[in-house]
């Protein structure tokens, strides 16, 4: 019988390092995002073909234009006019233009890190981000994924 309680021991460990593992992972390739990475989410159980079609989808819906594409990697544009501001107010003003870098790497079986870059930029000079609006957009992946 002790035999029996060592291995179910040692199974429901293994169960739980498993459901530990899918957590949000250690530094860098194990799960972590990049330092120059605006924000990100962490995405399960759903094809890389599927992610790529929410990030276009849910990007192109908010008005960015695809200006790129790599394996893993997908790019948007958006420059600012006044029907831009009227829309999403002072985030958004004539003259600025905002370019989105959109990465899909693969950290753990099943499970994919979407990270996203952003550049503002008015006349040249670098603004400040707005990591707010990127962190919904990146719910609505998330969300649309799961879904497709």
């Amino acid at each position: 019988m002790a035999f029996f309680g060592d291995v179910f021991r040692v199974l429901l460990g293994g169960t739980t390092m498993m459901v530990i593992g899918c957590g949000t992972g250690g530094a860098g390739a194990n799960g972590k995002p990049s330092e120059a990475a605006l924000t990100s989410t962490k995405i399960e159980f759903t094809a890389r073909y599927n992610i790529e079609q929410a990030i276009l989808t849910v990007f192109q819906l908010d008005g960015f234009q695809e200006s790129g594409r790599a394996p893993g990697r997908l790019r948007f544009m958006k420059v600012g006019d006044r029907e831009s501001q009227a829309l999403y107010g002072e985030w958004f003003v004539p003259g600025e233009v905002v370019e989105v870098e959109v990465m899909i790497r693969e950290v753990e079986f099943g499970t994919h890190l979407v990270e996203c870059k952003v550049t503002v930029q008015k006349g040249g000079i670098a603004l400040p981000d707005r990591k707010g609006r990127f962190r919904t957009l990146m719910k609505r992946v998330k969300k649309l994924a799961g879904v497709l």
